[in-house]
C-alpha cells in the first residue's frame, strides 16, 4: 500500500502569542511538525504539507529536515477539508491518503499503522473517548461498530451528547473516494468553512464501511497555546523516561529525566534527577549519571 500523508499546518494559531507558525513551537527540542514528519518517514510515506501562517518560516525550517516532503499554499483559510483539497493534486490515484495535523505531535506510529491497515476497505479514521466529551464531535456508530457520523456538539440530541468516543480528525482512505468525497463537502454552516468532518457521513452515504481505531488520549492531544504546549512536554517527557524505564535504566524519578533524542544503553545503568539526554546517547554497562547534568551525542562506557 502506498501512502501519501497530508499534514495540514496552515494555522496561525493566535493564542500561542508568537510570531512563529503554531506548528514550528518546539517540545522536547524538536519542532511539533518535525515530529509529526519523523513519523510518517517511519512510515515510508510520502507528506504533503499545507501552508499558510508564516509560510516562509516553515519552509526554511523544512529545509532542514530530509524525506520525502512538498508544499502547498492554502491561500485562504476556509476549513480544513479545503486545507486537504488543495493538497490533492500532489497525491495520485494509487495512493492511500493519511491525514495529520501538525499541531499534533504525539501521535504514535503504532495507532497509524493500525489506521492504514483498516482503511484497506477504503476508509478509517482515528477516535479517542473522553470521560468529558462536551465541545467535541461524537462518532455515531451502527450494531457493528461501522461509522455513520460525526456529529458535533451543536448539532448532537440528549442521546447522541452521552457518546463519549469522538473523532480526532486524523483519518486514512483511499485516494480515490477522498477526491469523490470532497467535491460533495459543502461549507452550509455558521462558519460558512468546508469540514474534513463531513466526509464521515458523505462517505457512509456511499455504503463504505468506514472503521474506527480507537487509540490513548495523550498521543492524540493538539497544541494551541502555550499551556496545551506544556501539557504535551509533560506527556512526552513521561513517555521517554518510561522508554528509559522499559530498557532496564533506573531512573531516580522519571518526572525529572528529560530525554530530547535516543538513549542506548547497556545493563544496569541508572540516571539521577534533573538530567537532560539530548541527541545521540549510548551508555555502556553499569553506567551511573549523577543529578543536574546535560549530556547531548555522548558515549560513556563500553557495553561491548
Amino acid at each position: 500500500m502506498k501512502i501519501h500523508t497530508i499534514i495540514l499546518a496552515a494555522g496561525a494559531g493566535s493564542r500561542m502569542k508568537s510570531n512563529k507558525a503554531k506548528v514550528l513551537q518546539t517540545i522536547g527540542g524538536m519542532s511539533m511538525l518535525q515530529r509529526v514528519l519523523r513519523t510518517t518517514a517511519n512510515l515510508h510515506s510520502k507528506s504533503t504539507v499545507v501552508l499558510g501562517h508564516d509560510k516562509d518560516g516553515v519552509l526554511k525550517h523544512l529545509q532542514n529536515i530530509e524525506g520525502d516532503v512538498s508544499t502547498v499554499i492554502q491561500t485562504n483559510q476556509l476549513g480544513t477539508a479545503d486545507a486537504v483539497k488543495s493538497a490533492m493534486s500532489h497525491t495520485s490515484k494509487d495512493e492511500t491518503v493519511l491525514v495529520l495535523y501538525g499541531d499534533v505531535p504525539l501521535v504514535s506510529e503504532d495507532s497509524l499503522r493500525e489506521l492504514i491497515k483498516k482503511s484497506k476497505d477504503g476508509f478509517s479514521i482515528l477516535t479517542t473517548s473522553l470521560d468529558n466529551p462536551f465541545g467535541y464531535g461524537r462518532v455515531v456508530t451502527n450494531a457493528d461498530n461501522i461509522a455513520q457520523a460525526i456529529v458535533e456538539e451543536k448539532d448532537a440530541t440528549a442521546d447522541i451528547k452521552l457518546i463519549k468516543e469522538i473523532f480526532t480528525g486524523i483519518l486514512c482512505i483511499s485516494q480515490e473516494l477522498l477526491e469523490a468525497g470532497l467535491q460533495e463537502v459543502t461549507n452550509d454552516n455558521a462558519a460558512q468553512e468546508f469540514y474534513l468532518t463531513d466526509l464521515v457521513k458523505i462517505i457512509s452515504a456511499k455504503g463504505i464501511n468506514i472503521i474506527p481505531v480507537t487509540a490513548n488520549n495523550d498521543e492524540v492531544r493538539g497544541a494551541n497555546s502555550k499551556s496545551e504546549l506544556e501539557a504535551l512536554e509533560s506527556i512526552l517527557r513521561n513517555m521517554n523516561a518510561q522508554d528509559l524505564l522499559d530498557k532496564g535504566i533506573t531512573l531516580a524519578d522519571k518526572s525529572r529525566t528529560d530525554v530530547r533524542g535516543s538513549v542506548d544503553a547497556g545493563n544496569d545503568c541508572s540516571i539521577d534527577i534533573n538530567v537532560i539526554l539530548e541527541g545521540n546517547i549510548k551508555l555502556g554497562n553499569g553506567v551511573s549519571i549523577g543529578a543536574n547534568n546535560y549530556l547531548k551525542d555522548v558515549v560513556i562506557g563500553d557495553n561491548t
